[in-house]
């Protein structure tokens, strides 16, 4: 949509500008320099501390620029953004949103998912914090409380399991008529939503969403503050990093997707990225099955079907997991829009040498 088109072709400037604002703290972060001009005030801020600071920073430029211009540009509708950074042999992954980013590691080492997705349920304290500070924000349609089950007016007096926005754990509430608003949010995992419109915490644009049928802004509840997660310490000569959308991970595993990548690669030298990247596409849209049934139960040509294995099934699939146990038909592929990238990040195993470190006091 339009937010997406706008930062593909911004976000990567405030991106090098924030950076380039970092440059001297960054040397002399590395270096050890005591120079005055380049030190930071305090000496415990480390190159990740300056890194996160400036994507954050940079993530945040973007979401105004995108409100600021969004009538002049007829920029619509909302994004989640992903983004690897290499810098100084370290890399930097950035999410805002429900796309993912899932490390697989050489040899036989599993992968390992690098960045959370930012649905409403995972961000739920954050969300219910500003609910509970701004009560106005909801105009008294929302409760910002999370019951461990949908109320009703039966329930007025009972004590029933709760969880608010100052605590990770659960509690039991009296149930007052307050309580019987539709909460803040619903469902959970990927199925979660925000005030019942939108399935993502975090992200760019969304500055004229509003609730269904009510004058509720969405935008004061989102956040377009990425996640920032370091790479260089656990990086491998063989590791790759995946990047995609979820329209991907709402079928394939990380396990499956990790298993895709190593077959890939292992089979082709030239292009493997590229090749892995496909595979992982090919995978999530399934196969073509004739003769299948239509979710409303009609009969139909054909259906793009998983070809299911317990691998493949992602975790909070419940129709994937029947498949895979054998208990269910294959569960229906992918049918969202999916962009998926794998990278190679062998090269940076390789620590720069001195030679390759600038001074804090020499020439950029």
């Amino acid at each position: 949509d339009g937010a997406s088109t706008y930062a593909r072709h911004r976000l990567h400037l405030h991106i090098r500008d924030r950076l380039q604002q970092m440059h001297p703290f960054l040397l002399s972060a590395l270096s050890g320099s005591n120079s005055t001009t380049a030190k930071a005030e305090n000496s415990s801020i480390g190159v990740d501390d300056l890194v996160t600071g400036a994507l954050e920073n940079a993530f945040i430029t973007m979401d105004q620029e995108i409100g600021k211009n969004r009538v002049a540009h007829k920029i619509k509708g909302g994004c989640t953004a992903l983004v690897t950074v290499f810098l100084l042999g370290r890399a930097y992954v950035a999410s805002a949103g429900d796309s993912r980013a899932v490390l697989c590691r050489g040899g036989q080492a599993p992968g390992r998912q690098l960045t959370e997705d930012q649905t409403p349920y995972n961000d739920r304290q954050r969300l219910q914090t500003i609910a509970a500070n701004h009560p106005r924000l909801a105009q008294g349609e929302f409760s910002p409380l999370q019951f461990a089950k949908r109320l009703g007016r039966r329930d007025l007096g009972r004590r029933v399991l709760c969880r608010s926005a100052f605590v990770q754990g659960w509690f039991l509430k009296t149930v007052s008529e307050e309580d019987l608003l539709f909460p803040l949010i619903t469902g959970d995992s990927k199925k979660s939503r925000l005030l019942a419109t939108i399935g993502v915490a975090r992200g760019f644009g969304d500055h004229d969403l509003l609730v269904s049928d009510s004058s509720i802004a969405v935008k004061p509840f989102l956040s377009c503050v990425p996640q920032v997660v370091p790479l260089h310490d656990c990086i491998g000569a063989d590791d790759f990093v995946v990047m995609a959308t979820d329209g991907l991970w709402d079928v394939l595993s990380n396990e499956a997707a990790d298993a895709v990548v190593k077959d890939a690669v292992s089979q082709s030298t030239s292009n493997r990225c590229v090749i892995a990247a496909q595979a992982l596409v090919g995978a999530a849209r399934g196969t073509w099955q004739r003769g299948s049934q239509t979710p409303d139960s009609r009969q139909s040509g054909g259906f793009w079907r998983l070809t299911i294995s317990d691998a493949t099934a992602a975790p909070d699939d419940s129709q994937a997991k029947e498949a895979a146990n054998g208990t269910a038909k294959e569960p229906p592929a992918s049918l969202d829009d999916i962009s998926c990238f794998v990278i190679p990040l062998g090269w940076l195993s390789k620590p720069p040498t001195p030679a390759e470190v600038p001074s804090a006091d020499g020439d950029n």
